[in-house]
């Protein structure tokens, strides 16, 4: 392998690798809050929880850095990438479901400490179905662009296009089937149901723009992306709007 190659795979490893270590070694130290952590609902509700969640997602992901780096100098980057994303989004997924366990958990544990906590905000069934819309046109779009991809030889990018697609459907199921998830205590209800709809929505857009290329070939690539990321953004604006009205 070329040296410049060799130093690429050693970086991309340790540039996720190293805060990712230094965050769990941090976990017991610092305190929910909006800009550094797994910062979900189920670990904002319960020091204990952000604390232990917090400590296995920064080893987790080191080991998946430190993992990747063999990978790279062996298959390239290409190969590299393909593995932190699909990794990266396997790992998020389930320390999300992990937390929520431990919060049902600590919770049964731990007598209730005032009147009930206050039910989640809601999207409403026309939002929630353009959110579901979205994702699953995300999730279409990154699966067909990865089956060409993966038949013209490319299997690290069509991996690397996949996993998104499957984040956006996540992303939709946690902002309908539970919105509790994207509460935070600094946002309020209507700025939860604003996270609630953004995230799914221009995660999607996202998505979608980095397929079109694919579908277009080597023909109007920039154009194409070009509309598909101003409609998707437009409709995510929209409905963004929509949600905060609902608020």
């Amino acid at each position: 392998m070329d040296s410049g190659l060799a130093y690429l795979a050693v970086a991309l490893g340790l540039l996720q690798a190293a805060p990712s270590a230094a965050a769990a070694a941090l976990a017991g130290r610092l305190p929910p809050n909006p800009l550094v952590g797994l910062r979900v609902a189920y670990t904002i509700s319960s020091p204990r929880v952000w604390r232990r969640a917090n400590r296995i997602a920064g080893l987790a992901f080191a080991a998946i850095g430190l993992a990747s780096i063999p990978i790279g100098l062996l298959a390239g980057p290409g190969a590299q990438a393909a593995f932190l994303a699909a990794a990266d989004t396997a790992a998020g997924v389930a320390l999300v479901e992990y937390s929520r366990a431990m919060l049902e958990r600590a919770q049964l544990s731990e007598p209730p400490t005032g009147g009930g906590a206050e039910p989640p905000p809601r999207l409403g069934a026309p939002l929630a179905a353009l959110v579901w819309a979205a994702a699953l046109a995300a999730a279409a779009a990154a699966g067909l662009a990865a089956a060409r991809l993966a038949i013209e030889g490319l299997p690290g990018a069509a991996v690397a296009l996949a996993s998104p697609g499957a984040l956006c459907v996540y992303t939709a199921f946690l902002s309908t089937a539970r919105p509790e998830a994207y509460v935070r205590p600094w946002l309020g209800r209507r700025g939860a149901r604003l996270l609630a709809a953004g995230v799914p929505l221009l995660l999607s857009v996202v998505t979608i723009a980095a397929a079109a290329p694919v579908w277009a070939g080597r023909a109007g690539v920039a154009a194409l992306a070009a509309v598909v990321a101003a409609a998707g953004a437009a409709v995510a604006g929209l409905a963004l709007l929509a949600a905060h009205a609902e608020g």
